[in-house]
């Protein structure tokens, strides 16, 4: 039943930022929707769900949402050059990089975020083994992975600290 809890009360402050509003009716809708999605969802969202509660982790996930943005950010300017000058060099590959994180909630996590920045795109995702399988639009032709390793760790560290 914590799970359930855990999941309205994200749902519902998600809803709240998104629509920015107080409004009784919209206020009503979002608690409605939470609810319902919450009694409809996976009950093992978490292992221990009393680790959510913690305000730390709420804290390292506002801070992974800045260094997130950051990088989004600096990946539109790299994708908006290789558009307006063409004749910048593309190397595709698909890179297979070893993950830290343990939980299938981390991994999907950290999937999903390197998948939303502009020039890579996260393929598979090997939970048994902690491999992700990522398409890059511009990898490096010597060390590669050990570049796509650096990416994938600014993401890795803030998540492990704040799902595992």
């Amino acid at each position: 039943m914590g799970n359930k809890i855990i999941i309205f009360f994200t749902l519902f402050v998600a809803w709240i930022l998104l629509t920015f509003t107080f409004a009784p009716s919209s206020v009503l809708v979002g608690a409605l929707a939470a609810a319902l999605v919450s009694l409809t969802f996976k009950t093992d969202w978490t292992r221990n769900p009393s680790k959510f509660m913690q305000w730390k982790r709420f804290a390292m996930f506002f801070k992974f949402l800045a260094i997130f943005a950051l990088e989004c950010f600096k990946a539109n300017l790299d994708m908006a050059m290789r558009v307006l000058h063409p004749k910048m060099p593309l190397n595709p590959a698909i890179l297979k990089v070893r993950t830290k994180c343990k939980t299938e909630t981390s991994i999907t996590f950290l999937s999903n975020f390197i998948t939303l920045t502009p020039g890579t795109f996260t393929i598979d995702a090997d939970i048994e083994s902690g491999h992700l399988f990522i398409h890059w639009i511009n990898a490096p032709s010597s060390g590669g992975e050990d570049v796509c390793r650096r990416v994938v760790e600014k993401f890795e560290k803030i998540i492990i600290e704040v799902f595992e």
